[in-house]
């Protein structure tokens, strides 16, 4: 198999992991059904490929402060081992976060 097409059959492979993993975050986020989840991550990788498709496109990462803010507005409605495990802290530091005001 020549480079490029190596090189496209990881980006695929790449777009096919972004679509699960925001499937996955509609389910366990929102309650989506699988359904649904899918066909809404799938219509938002198509969107960002149909707009800059071929680009490079960076995205920064969340700030701590805007991550701490979800964390905190999450912590009103869940419990701490629940959010502790979406956003993949220990609950010790998810604690230390509400406490914590930003």
């Amino acid at each position: 198999m020549s480079d490029t097409k190596q090189a496209c059959a990881a980006a695929e492979e790449q777009m096919l992991l972004l679509i699960y993993t925001m499937r996955d975050r509609l389910m366990q986020q929102h309650d989506y059904t699988e359904q649904l989840a899918t066909e809404v991550a799938t219509l938002c990788v198509e969107t960002v490929r149909a707009e800059y498709g071929g680009e490079r496109l960076y995205v920064p990462a969340m700030s701590k402060l805007t991550r701490d803010a979800a964390i905190r507005e999450e912590l009103r409605t869940g419990n701490a081992a629940e959010v502790a495990r979406r956003w993949n802290l220990s609950e010790s530091r998810v604690y230390q976060i509400a406490r914590r005001r930003g």
